[in-house]
């Protein structure tokens, strides 16, 4: 096992945002993102082009730590030198905690308040793995999980927060929001950011925290029928 440097992609696309925000990571049960393949631009976070690490939120490994609420989005791409990337895995204070099948990993976790060390390790097509450069985040509120928005009394999306129209008084952005199917059970939530798809989130629930929201916010819930309704608004960013 060898560790490979961090290239870190800050809301490539995304128009320019004050990337500072934060990750939670601590759960009494290891997550496991959902193994459905992710579109092309899946999370906006491209594996390199050479072997090592893409980590799009919260950022680059640095002096500092990463402020955040819990669960925070963890959104991570790498490239093996060896051979396919199968399994990508999130460690924090030395703990797995969460893993996906494949890259990118787009995944909310958990995590208590106070700072915390994370590391993101890569396991390939022939049992080869490789780990990022460590980066520490400062949990402010945690441990989070899952939100407290109502379904909306007929199908569609409500949207909790953040405020349509709103800013970002913190370095992270809040995000909740719960929909109703129009034919069926909702499926999956999607997370749609100036017109990149960031995250999914099965059920019809998200909850989240993360840094890259400037723009136009989709949020689009996809029922067991295939079909969907969403909810746009526009945020502003860093007040």
């Amino acid at each position: 096992m060898h560790t490979l440097s961090v290239r870190a992609l800050f809301c490539a696309g995304l128009a320019a945002v004050a990337c500072a925000s934060v990750l939670p990571l601590f759960s009494p049960h290891l997550i496991e993102a959902s193994s459905t393949p992710p579109p092309t631009g899946y999370g906006n976070c491209p594996a390199p082009a050479n072997p090592g690490f893409n980590i799009c939120n919260p950022g680059e490994p640095n002096t500092f730590a990463w402020e955040t609420d819990s669960p925070v989005q963890v959104i991570a791409a790498a490239t093996s030198e060896t051979g396919q990337v199968e399994t990508m895995e999130v460690w924090a204070d030395g703990k797995k905690v969460a893993e996906s099948k494949g890259s990118p990993f787009d995944a909310p976790i958990n995590l208590d308040s106070g700072t915390h060390t994370l590391q993101v390790e890569e396991i390939d097509s022939t049992g080869a793995s490789a780990k990022s450069a460590k980066f520490q985040v400062s949990v402010q509120g945690g441990s989070g999980g899952g939100n407290n928005c109502s379904e909306p009394s007929s199908p569609g999306v409500h949207v909790c927060n953040p405020f349509p129209g709103g800013c970002n008084t913190e370095p992270w952005v809040t995000i909740d929001a719960t929909g109703k199917g129009a034919s069926g059970k909702v499926d999956r939530m999607e997370l749609w950011i100036e017109g990149t798809d960031i995250a999914n989130f099965p059920g019809n629930e998200i909850g989240t925290n993360l840094i890259m929201v400037f723009g136009e916010v989709k949020i689009v819930e996809v029922d067991s029928e295939g079909h969907s309704k969403s909810s746009s608004f526009f945020f502003n960013g860093p007040c």
